[in-house]
């Protein structure tokens, strides 16, 4: 009887428990929370953990399966918080990945200069650099165009324009050199002029 009557109490309570509202609603904030975090772009496989247990709790709540509703939303909960993480390390890590593109953009540009005093120097003539001239000058404009982006906008774009501005100049410096030979092949010293 005591087994019988102990079996009916716990029943009882079981079906008195109340639904996990508290953890739902945190689970909710925790889940806006990634999305102005920038979850959507930087962390997309968190969110959508993070959302689907959310979703499973709510399914459980009308099912009236409580503790496995409060279960979900914990999950939900702990994925959004790693979602907040995970998008802050990606936002820092594409920034990253720009300044170090940008970084190398500047050497090209520095070492295409250098190829070109040395060549002056040596009594080629600005003429010899006449056609790179004008692709070293957009070079410059999209490089203040990056650094804007990079100082302001969205890191992955950043990471984009800041990859390709960088394949864009990776081969200056040799055209540089090899502007500098074509003309001194064309005007070899010793020979004598007409």
């Amino acid at each position: 009887m005591r087994r019988l009557c102990l079996l009916v109490l716990c029943a009882g309570l079981l079906a008195c428990e109340e639904p996990p509202t508290r953890e739902i609603e945190n689970a909710e904030s925790q889940v806006e929370t990634a999305r102005k975090a920038g979850a959507e772009r930087y962390a997309p496989e968190r969110l959508r953990e993070s959302t689907q247990a959310l979703e499973a709790a709510r399914q459980q709540i009308q099912k009236k399966d409580y503790k496995g509703a409060r279960s979900s939303a914990k999950s939900a909960t702990a994925a959004a918080r790693a979602a907040v993480q995970g998008a802050g390390v990606a936002r820092g890590l594409a920034k990253g990945t720009a300044e170090t593109a940008r970084t190398e953009v500047h050497v090209a540009l520095d070492e295409a200069d250098a190829v070109m005093q040395e060549a002056l120097a040596a009594k080629v003539p600005e003429t010899a650099f006449a056609e790179l001239k004008p692709r070293l000058e957009s070079v410059k404009q999209d490089l203040d165009r990056l650094d804007k982006v990079i100082a302001e906008g969205d890191p992955l774009e950043a990471r984009e324009a800041a990859t390709a501005l960088k394949a864009q100049v990776a081969d200056l410096p040799d055209a540089f050199r090899d502007a500098r030979s074509q003309w001194e092949e064309e005007h070899p010293k010793g020979r004598r002029r007409k």
